[in-house]
């Protein structure tokens, strides 16, 4: 089929019980990759909010406001609050 775009939406994790599985499964195959990088990270902080019901939304949100920081890109603190621009999270 020509001209079918397809949407950017989340996979399915199954329900809302299931998600510790999927969450450390992805945390799994970042720590078999052997390298400490911010997909690592954000993967941890998923797996231990779903575990411990913590914001890791919010926490992620930090995250990419400290790795941008840490390169020396412009940031803005309001990125903690509203999530960040698209061309910082690369």
């Amino acid at each position: 089929m020509t001209g079918v775009q397809t949407c950017a939406l989340p996979i399915y994790t199954g329900p809302a019980g299931a998600r510790f599985f999927a969450e450390i499964t992805k945390f799994g195959k970042q720590v078999q990759q052997g390298e400490i990088d911010k997909a690592l990270v954000r993967s941890f902080v998923n797996t231990a909010g779903v575990l411990f019901h913590l914001p890791a939304a919010q926490i992620n949100r930090l995250i990419d406001y400290l790795w941008a920081t840490a390169q020396g890109k412009d940031t803005n603190p309001l990125m903690l609050g509203g999530g960040t621009p698209t061309e910082l999270k690369k």
